[in-house]
């Protein structure tokens, strides 16, 4: 991982990396939004019930490649490996960022 990404960038990825469920959801506003394969998740307890779905179901670890923000706007790209189709894939985590948390989460296939 880059030693250049934000605290809060850096902690997401590493709690990602460990599979940590409560340390990835304390990353989000209590509010926040997630918009995942066509899904919408909103709130804590639903971000959380995602989070640990996926990391059963997928087996994930992440590849730092790449960041960038503008105001509270935020593009974290990761390489993305784990037990799903086309793997490993980079992803875009397209965020917003709000009082040092996540308030809006879009993962999509990275151009990059």
């Amino acid at each position: 991982m880059s030693g250049n990404l934000p605290v809060l960038m850096a902690e997401f990825v590493t709690a990602k990396n460990r599979h940590d469920g409560a340390a990835i959801t304390a990353c989000f506003a209590e509010d926040a939004t997630v918009y995942d394969e066509g899904e919408r998740i909103q709130g804590h307890t639903e971000i959380r019930k995602w989070i640990d779905a996926a990391n059963v179901k997928y087996k994930v670890s992440y590849d730092f490649l790449d960041y960038s923000e503008d105001g509270e706007n935020a593009l974290l790209t990761l390489m993305v490996s784990g037990e799903f189709e086309g793997s490993p894939l980079p992803l875009d985590y397209q965020l917003k960022v709000n009082s040092g948390k996540i308030t809006e989460l879009r993962i999509v296939l990275s151009e990059k």
